[in-house]
């Protein structure tokens, strides 16, 4: 999408309208084509925002206003100035991480923080042996960071293994 002249500037675009009107072009030849998806969806956007900037309660076509057949007899005029729009896809509720146990493997253990972030408050540490249950895992600056009931734990640092699956 491209903004030419600025809203308040006088249009070209429909002779004896372009003084109290917007006028929006679609690429396309709609006489031949049929619009795409993503085309309506973002005209429909553009029309709503100006409808509801501007306090519109009219829109027209070209030919509405002059002497020709543009938009043309493809052009999907109701279902971008009306709002009509597919509905979505019912959201899938995001499947909950499965927990994983995992086994302390250092001998010094780890330490527990607030958030998965070596420079975070500690919070407590588990000991080598420590069975822990592992609710998220996380990736940051290439480190794996477990988070368990207590806090977040460094199960890979450094290239070294802090911990192993049970």
């Amino acid at each position: 999408m491209w903004r030419l002249r600025p809203e308040s500037t006088v249009g070209a675009h429909a002779q004896g309208a372009n003084s109290d009107s917007i006028g929006i072009c679609f690429e396309g030849s709609y006489n031949k084509e049929s619009m795409p998806q993503a085309q309506i969806d973002a005209g429909r956007e553009l029309v709503a925002e100006l409808k509801k900037k501007y306090d519109i309660s009219k829109v027209v076509r070209h030919k509405d206003v002059g002497n020709t057949d543009c938009p043309g007899k493809n052009f999907p005029f109701d279902a971008i100035v009306a709002g009509a729009q597919k509905k979505p896809a019912a959201a899938k509720p995001a499947a909950k991480p499965k927990a994983v146990k995992y086994k302390i493997t250092t001998k010094s253990g780890v330490n527990i923080r607030k958030k998965p972030d070596t420079k975070a408050s500690k919070v407590g540490a588990y000991a080598k042996g420590d069975v822990v249950t592992v609710s998220e895992t996380k990736t940051v600056s290439g480190n794996l960071w477990g988070k368990t009931s207590k806090g977040w734990f460094a199960i890979k640092y450094g290239g070294a293994s802090y911990a192993k699956k049970c």
